[in-house]
């Protein structure tokens, strides 16, 4: 058993291709509420770069725009170069219509994890690091999750007291 994720589909499937293999989703305590974190896609235009206009333009043409080149090439990103969930309703109905989440690995994450998800969150990375520290003592120190916890929530307390936020454009 091994703690992975999406992207070790396309692992699998060009190293490994004869492998048996299947996916589970991350368990939950009684009574909870399945639940698994959605991110890693970002495209910005830097609106002091040299040419903003320019970058925002592209991030459009590659990722954003209706036009069926941009959902296309999403779809062939997911499906085709690794393995992942489009993000955009667009570009999974057009893999699901293209084949590209019938394996049944692939199928499971589109069909019972992906609708699980929310936005991954984002925090400032002392706060990041209190949790992602705390988290792998439990699973490779074999710590107590209490005790971590409350290392973690102590540092994030501390961190908190002096916070003042992210100064947005």
């Amino acid at each position: 058993m091994s703690l992975s994720g999406i992207w070790t589909v396309s692992a699998f499937k060009y190293r490994k291709p004869k492998y048996r293999y299947g996916v589970i989703p991350l368990p939950r305590p009684a009574g909870g509420t399945a639940r698994t974190a959605l991110g890693g896609w970002a495209f910005v235009a830097n609106a002091r770069g040299k040419d903003p206009e320019t970058a925002a333009k592209f991030c459009v043409w590659a990722l954003g725009s209706m036009e069926r080149d941009s959902i296309q090439r999403v779809v062939d990103w997911c499906t085709v170069a690794k393995s992942d969930i489009a993000p955009r309703a667009s570009a999974l109905a057009a893999g699901r219509r293209s084949g590209g989440y019938d394996h049944p690995v692939m199928r499971k994450f589109a069909d019972e994890i992906f609708p699980t998800g929310r936005g991954e969150p984002r925090y400032p990375p002392v706060v990041y690091k209190a949790i992602s520290d705390a988290i792998q003592q439990c699973e490779f120190a074999g710590a107590d999750p209490a005790t971590q916890a409350r290392l973690a929530s102590d540092t994030i307390d501390a961190y908190l007291t002096s916070y003042r936020g992210v100064q947005i454009l």
